[in-house]
């Protein structure tokens, strides 16, 4: 089996490595780490025109790769970074599952997710259930035309 990179994943790769390079040091990590929000919209906006989230998903998903190995040339490179953006839990988990499961009105987010213009929320944890889905306490119920969450996730 062939393992190398095609043309356009090297691109990717390559871009995505100088693009981290200039612009992602330990100070500006530290940063974020350290910020209210925990995460840079300029960094999340510089990933989006890259195409970094793109190639998190299928054409059929509105990106362009989807495959594993888009998906481990990406993460590949932002380990090699250290970056925390959430990237895994916006894009890969909530974004996918939105992609591959949501109703036409949700796959509307995808393009805004793509585009940077969105980050998403895989809110599946609870401080207290330690994976134990047995002990799930967050709520949502019915109230007029909203649906009102109670509880807490991480």
């Amino acid at each position: 089996m062939n393992f190398d990179l095609t043309e356009e994943r090297q691109m990717l790769q390559d871009s995505l490595r100088r693009f981290l390079r200039d612009k992602y040091d330990t100070a500006t990590r530290n940063g974020i780490l350290e910020s209210e929000a925990g995460f840079s919209a300029d960094i999340w906006n510089g990933l989006a025109e890259l195409g970094v989230i793109g190639a998190l998903f299928t054409e059929e998903q509105g990106g362009f790769g989807g495959a594993g190995f888009d998906i481990a040339v990406v993460f590949e490179e932002l380990g090699r970074a250290g970056m925390v953006e959430p990237l895994l839990d916006s894009a890969v988990l909530a974004g996918g599952l939105i992609a591959d499961l949501g109703s036409e009105a949700q796959q509307e987010h995808i393009e805004a997710l793509i585009g940077g213009a969105l980050q998403l929320a895989f809110a599946h944890g609870e401080p207290t259930s330690r994976y134990d889905l047995e002990r799930v306490t967050t709520t949502a119920s019915q109230n007029g035309g909203d649906i009102v969450l109670n509880g807490r996730k991480t």
